[in-house]
């Protein structure tokens, strides 16, 4: 089943639904639902990345405090993201065979027309 963690005044979050409407999901709402610091840190362990290239550079909190985010290690910085939701990049989507982070339309597109497990 596909999982999708979206933030809902997100205009790529808004999207994603709009792709996935109609397809057996579950559904997070980041301001709902928050994700924990070992959430994030799975995630970018998944994705092959670093927590710090889950930021999102539009975030007010990371224009506000760029240079402390890059400075901390992956913990706090995690522990931070999962207090502000705003920080990581969104949607991101958990399929059985990964994730996908970001609006990424010519994956949704096949994931929507592919069999649900």
């Amino acid at each position: 089943m596909i999982e999708l963690i979206y933030h809902p005044t997100c205009s790529k979050s808004k999207k994603t639904r709009e792709i996935f409407a109609g397809t057996e999901k579950n559904e997070r709402n980041l301001e709902e639902n928050m994700l924990s610091a070992l959430e994030i840190i799975e995630i970018a362990r998944a994705l092959g990345l670093k927590v710090h290239d889950l930021l999102r550079p539009n975030s007010p909190v990371y224009q506000e405090r760029q240079a402390d985010l890059y400075a901390m290690e992956e913990q706090p910085l995690a522990e931070l993201i999962a207090t502000e939701p705003t920080l990581i990049k969104r949607p991101i989507v958990k399929t059985a065979d990964g994730l996908i982070l970001g609006l990424d339309e010519e994956k949704f597109a096949a994931l929507t027309q592919a069999p649900q497990a």
